[in-house]
């Protein structure tokens, strides 16, 4: 015995599907500076909105951090809200039309992470993620001018303090006076030293021992990190400082000074 389907039902099946519940999430990865308020959107479209009851919409929001830590951030079931981030929340009044942003105050380094937004609108499903990003705010780099008394040595210090992530990029570089750049190997870099916030101070030494052709000389030091677009650089003029000196000679019970000048600048 065979059975057959009128057409006119199985329009209407496809149909269901015609309608499927579409998500859409933040622009991943999602760069943030910590200790400010972040809005992780979630917008649910693609739905039937007419008599909607609020009992039938849930909305779930979950984390991976980085360290591998899974945690629940915010449920709302039918009205009623479980939240377990502090300051956490999404907006009632428009979960109708499909909001299910999370906003999150004062968010911190350690929230980095991969976010995952589900929505539920009987009896349909639908989940999406988006990666997180928290960065420190910007590099800042201090950097020492010095005058260098000729045939001595001295070290230019460049510190940056506060960054994060921790993968940086430190040059020191020479400017001539014909336009060529070269990068200078007789540095010293220190490992990297982590702040209770999570960031991290660092610092590079450039070593010289210039004589008086070095003096009107610049030197760079030049930062990288994706927090800064096109890098960071900060330039140091070096001032070489003559010597003045003084020998004393005797001829025929006469005494004669004679002084010899170095070029000050």
């Amino acid at each position: 015995l065979q059975c057959l389907m009128p057409t006119n039902v199985l329009f209407e099946i496809f149909d269901l599907y015609k309608g499927a519940l579409d998500l859409e999430i933040f622009h991943s990865p999602k760069k943030v500076l910590a200790n400010t308020d972040v809005l992780l959107k979630c917008k649910a479209t693609n739905y039937d909105k007419s008599d909607l009851d609020i009992k039938f919409v849930a909305v779930k929001w979950k984390v991976i951090y980085s360290s591998g830590v899974q945690k629940d951030l915010y449920t709302f079931n039918g009205g009623t809200h479980a939240i377990s981030r502090p300051g956490a929340k999404i907006f009632d009044d428009e979960i109708l039309e499909g909001n299910a942003s999370l906003y999150l105050p004062n968010i911190q380094l350690e929230e980095r992470g991969v976010y995952f937004c589900t929505v539920y609108i009987t009896p349909e499903k639908e989940e999406v993620t988006g990666e997180l990003l928290v960065i420190g705010k910007s590099v800042k780099t201090y950097l020492m001018c010095i005058i260098i008394e000729n045939g001595t040595e001295k070290s230019i210090m460049c510190n940056i303090n506060r960054y994060y992530p921790l993968k940086i990029d430190v040059k020191w570089i020479h400017n001539s006076g014909d336009g060529k750049q070269e990068v200078l190997k007789s540095v010293c870099r220190k490992s990297p030293v982590k702040n209770e916030d999570g960031t991290f101070n660092l610092s590079s030494r450039l070593t010289l021992r210039p004589d008086l052709t070095d003096s009107g000389k610049t030197y760079t030091c030049l930062v990288n990190h994706r927090t800064l677009v096109g890098g960071l650089s900060k330039d140091v003029l070096l001032t070489v400082k003559g010597t003045i000196l003084i020998s004393e000679t005797y001829t025929n019970l006469q005494k004669v000074v004679c002084v010899r000048m170095r070029r000050w600048k």
